[in-house]
């Protein structure tokens, strides 16, 4: 079945089985613009009856809208999405979005799409390499390359990997093989309550409260959002674990705010190696300071974390840092000026200390 921007399919009711006839095991849907809509039954795919078939749903134009895709009980399904809108109530089947393009042409010149995925439930297994989900509740496994996933909670196992773009030929209308374009890609998942088991070697992630288990050997571990200055708070069972070429990234901003680290029963784990990094988003003036973590937690952090030496931080006072978690500000007198916005590297790797070190909240 093929769906293109001449076509426009509702169901007021009903549910629309993705399947295929005796004798064949695979259905697909090829839709590439116009509308598919079907707000009460949604698509079971596979078999409604005894055939334990699958069904296949490639989206590269158009919108896709339903109350629900998952599998039937007697057969599987995919969603591909390599292009186009799909706003779906509860998902259920196995998700991938991959980068399109329309032909050999147009990847010669590098013109690709990518879709977005709204929904309010996804169950099922979920690959995003490139595009954009929106979702509320994510409780399937989740595998980020690239592309963006902002979500209010996620409780699946999650994998954030360095990956390559991948584009799929969607002409002729059945997609062929993904081309490996050999171009590196990571994502970014922000989100507000982040659970179960989370493994991190590239991209980046800001998380509200993390109450999971979360290992963090490459990438970057950011507070708040893009636009906002924020906290993430460990919670009981939660637990940070920060490797060796893992970044943690706290935000300044005007006054005296900035990014934090919460400590709420749980635990914060410096691996034997990472990087700091604070980046002042305004130059600062004299008497401001910056509280960066539980000022009564904080030097049980880093209670055994040497203090490297810092350059391009004349004027600040780094002396209460580690054991209060604070830095704060006086013009130079030599010089009188304000510096510049800047950002403070601190590595955390050299000391003997640091390997292995296991820090918790202070009871």
């Amino acid at each position: 079945m093929n769906i293109s921007g001449t076509h426009n399919f509702t169901m007021d009711n009903g549910t629309f089985y993705l399947t295929h006839g005796a004798g064949a095991n695979t259905a697909v849907i090829n839709q590439t613009g116009g509308t598919f809509t079907s707000m009460v039954g949604g698509i079971l795919a596979g078999a409604g009856g005894d055939n334990v078939t699958q069904g296949i749903y490639n989206l590269s134009g158009g919108t896709l809208t339903l109350s629900r895709f998952d599998n039937s009980p007697n057969g599987s399904g995919t969603l591909n999405i390599y292009g186009g809108d799909a706003d779906i109530t509860t998902l259920g089947v196995t998700t991938i979005m991959n980068w399109g393009t329309l032909d050999e042409e147009t990847l010669a010149a590098g013109t690709f799409t990518a879709g977005t995925l709204t929904a309010t439930t996804i169950s099922g297994a979920t690959t995003l390499n490139a595009g954009s989900i929106i979702a509320g509740t994510i409780t399937g496994a989740t595998t980020i390359t690239g592309g963006t996933l902002n979500a209010t909670a996620v409780s699946g196992t999650t994998i954030m990997n360095a990956g390559t773009r991948t584009v799929t030929i969607l002409n002729p209308e059945t997609p062929t093989a993904p081309v490996d374009l050999e171009t590196p890609t990571a994502g970014t998942l922000t989100v507000g309550t982040l659970s179960g088991t989370t493994t991190m070697s590239a991209g980046l992630l800001r998380a509200g409260t993390i109450s999971g288990n979360v290992t963090a050997t490459g990438g970057t571990v950011a507070f708040g959002d893009a636009v906002t200055l924020g906290s993430t708070t460990l919670a009981a069972d939660g637990v940070l674990n920060v490797g060796t070429d893992a970044t943690l990234f706290f935000q300044v901003g005007a006054g005296s705010l900035s990014d934090r680290i919460l400590l709420d029963g749980g635990e914060l784990n410096f691996l034997g190696g990472g990087e700091l990094v604070v980046e002042f988003l305004s130059a600062p003036v004299d008497g401001k300071w910056f509280l960066f973590g539980d000022d009564e937690d904080w030097a049980t952090l880093l209670a055994d974390c040497p203090m490297p030496s810092v350059t391009g931080m004349e004027g600040w006072d780094t002396s209460h840092f580690l054991d209060e978690g604070w830095i704060s500000y006086l013009t130079p007198t030599e010089t009188g000026g304000v510096p510049e916005p800047a950002t403070w590297v601190m590595l955390l790797v050299g000391g003997a200390a640091l390997a292995g070190m296991r820090m918790r909240q202070r009871k």
